[in-house]
């Protein structure tokens, strides 16, 4: 907090901070810093976590999972464009499942199994859209049609029109 210095008293008293400060650019950084601490409060309601890690002792499975959420986001999160990521992450699992029974490892390992095959097929769709699928010209040979002909024949065996001129 702004401390204003309180001439009859010879003491610093607290700003309020819905109080303008005199300097302009102090008062203009104020609001920002105001806006942006309201930003922030909004956007952990919206997703829900206001927690931190610090101190957070998870009980319940609902609170594992914020926790594990928590972590990535502090401490993954931030690094994951860097080079060694792939490998800390392998290091992260062998250390964190050392001690799970193979039945919870092979959960995990599904779970992981679904995660690379919502990605195979998302990668799968954004290359196919990236493609023009070019059809081959055909030669239209009327094999198709029952006659066969295609209308390239001068006789047409099949057409009953030259019965009723037909005299003979």
């Amino acid at each position: 907090m702004v401390s204003k210095y309180d001439e009859s008293r010879g003491v610093q008293k607290p700003r309020a901070d819905d109080e303008p400060l005199d300097d302009p650019i102090a008062e203009k950084l104020r609001q920002q810093r105001l806006v942006e601490e309201a930003d922030y409060a909004a956007t952990m309601e919206l997703f829900g976590s206001s927690r931190e890690l610090d101190g957070f002792i998870p009980k319940t499975n609902k609170e594992f999972e914020e926790f594990g959420k928590l972590v990535a986001a502090k401490y993954l999160m931030g690094h994951a464009s860097a080079k060694g990521y792939k490998g800390a992450m392998k290091s992260l699992l062998h250390v964190a499942l050392h001690d799970m029974s193979a039945a919870d490892v092979k959960d995990l390992e599904t779970c992981v199994a679904g995660i690379r095959s919502e990605r195979m097929k998302a990668e799968k769709a954004v290359s196919t859209m990236g493609k023009k699928q070019i059809k081959k010209a055909t030669l239209n040979t009327g094999m198709k049609s029952k006659g066969g002909s295609a209308g390239l024949d001068d006789v047409v065996y099949d057409d009953d029109l030259d019965d009723d001129f037909d005299f003979m």
